[in-house]
């Protein structure tokens, strides 16, 4: 072979040659940056502090969110000045993003508010745990605002009764909300919900606003079935109201800080708290939970009658037999008593 033929040979090798790996580098170059960067297998929020920076930023996405290429994702974020569009915020990232994806995604802000939804039936703890997992400031945060006397006074209530404050809806707020703001946010939609009419209604039933909040909390723990709700607010009424007392299983569980308790006994009842309706007269000093509307409403239309009693039904449905006399009260539970020893016998305990 000659060497202008050998020569040629040789350029069309180092010209393929170089073809190929332009086309690798290409290719790697696209996957990196166009290819699915993260492992995630559904939609997942990113969590950016207040004062993130760059750097926190990627350990994040590393850590939490199995980033694959960190070094081209270092390098395109600061191509696209990535650092100083960092804003605190809840960012929505989904499976098979790319880098280039969650690099503008990010530089787009994220999620400024949010819906909270505030359920009825949840205790201070929930609460907190609610807050600090869906904004940006800490459970212990709200916790300790929520349960500081000069706060609860802020707003008219005390370290106590200061959940009687939350009304259960769904609120829009800012995810950096601090506790301050989003009290200030709820105390607003306390306010709104206690108009002429309901204030009124409570006037008429010899209740404060709190006090309809605390007995509407003892009606929710007393019984699930909306449909007796109004029931069981006009029985503890008529108890407040002939000077009884209340006598309310539920908060001696919750006294006791046993709230499956099946059984009440004296030991439980004599219990010294002013939680235990059994040892005091009159109502907890406040709400075993954030009261649902349901309750809200039933104490506020309570139903009239002469019923001072109730006791399960013995069928375990979650209903309640109701009774003028001790005589009726003692048989109503004694029959539920019975059934729940049935049952015990039953399941070998």
């Amino acid at each position: 072979m000659t060497a202008p033929k050998k020569n040629r040979k040789t350029i069309r090798i180092i010209f393929v040659s170089v073809i190929v790996i332009l086309a690798l580098a290409a290719l790697t170059s696209y996957t990196m940056v166009k290819g699915k960067a993260i492992t995630i297998d559904s939609q997942k929020y990113l969590v950016l502090p207040a004062g993130s920076t760059l750097a926190d930023l990627e350990n994040r996405l590393v850590n939490e969110f199995g980033l694959k290429y960190p070094k081209a994702f270092h390098i395109l974020a600061q191509k696209m000045n990535l650092g100083k569009h960092l804003r605190a915020g809840r960012y929505t990232l989904m499976p098979g993003m790319n880098n280039l994806e969650i690099v503008r995604h990010i530089r787009s802000g994220g999620l400024r508010t949010t819906d909270l939804v505030i359920r009825g039936l949840m205790s201070k703890r929930d609460l907190c745990n609610l807050l600090g997992k869906n904004l940006e400031p800490d459970a212990e945060d709200y916790m300790y605002y929520l349960s500081s006397i000069d706060t609860a006074r802020l707003h008219g209530f005390n370290d106590s009764n200061s959940l009687c404050m939350v009304i259960p809806d769904t609120y829009n707020v800012y995810w950096m909300s601090n506790p301050d703001d989003l009290f200030k946010k709820l105390y607003g939609a306390y306010k709104k919900y206690w108009n002429e009419t309901r204030l009124q209604k409570a006037k008429a039933a010899g209740l404060t606003p709190v006090q309809v909040s605390i007995l509407a909390s003892i009606v929710d723990k007393e019984t699930s079935k909306e449909d007796e709700m109004a029931t069981v607010a006009g029985l503890y009424i008529n108890r407040l109201k002939q000077g009884i007392k209340l006598q309310s299983d539920p908060t001696v569980k919750y006294a006791i800080d046993s709230p499956l308790l099946k059984r009440i006994y004296d030991k439980h009842t004599n219990f010294p708290s002013p939680y235990n309706t059994y040892y005091v007269k009159g109502l907890p000093p406040g709400p075993l939970c954030i009261p649902s509307m349901q309750s809200l409403n039933a104490v506020l239309n309570y139903q009239e009658h002469n019923y001072i009693f109730m006791c399960a039904k013995p069928d375990f449905s979650g209903y309640h037999n109701f009774a003028v006399t001790d005589k009726e009260h003692a048989l109503n539970a004694k029959r539920y008593h019975d059934a729940l020893d049935r049952l015990k016998a039953s399941q070998g305990q």
